[in-house]
């Protein structure tokens, strides 16, 4: 009787592994149902390539483009690509992780002249 009680409870937290493709990656819609405002993601471009994105607060993934200060060999900051348009969170690949979010005063000249206005920076790790 202890060992079927013990078999029964066992049974009760196997761990189940989410579905994955064959080619190593999760489905697409997994990922889209798990992701997050401000989630930092890899998604496909129209050429087939990968860009940089995060997703925005109506689900969408505005794509990030890289903020260069200095030249070293430190963690890259990205900014919002203000010159390209959201694209549908159903392009999402992968979420990038150790992603370090935070802010600096924003680069608008004479429009933030005391300096409180902020934007959104990503620190990611080469």
């Amino acid at each position: 009787m202890r060992a079927f009680l013990l078999a029964t409870y066992a049974a009760a937290f196997v761990m189940r592994r989410p579905a994955v493709v064959r080619s190593g990656h999760r489905r697409i819609n997994s990922i889209v149902d798990d992701l997050a405002e401000h989630d930092v993601v890899e998604y496909s471009t129209d050429d087939g390539g990968l860009g940089l994105g995060v997703v925005c607060e109506d689900g969408t993934i505005h794509p990030l483009c890289y903020f260069v200060e200095e030249e070293d060999d430190g963690p890259v900051d990205y900014v919002w690509d203000e010159e390209v348009d959201a694209v549908e969170a159903e392009r999402a690949v992968r979420v990038v992780d150790d992603v370090y979010p935070k802010t600096r005063q924003a680069q608008r000249g004479v429009d933030n002249p005391h300096g409180e206005h902020a934007e959104d920076v990503y620190e990611i790790e080469r």
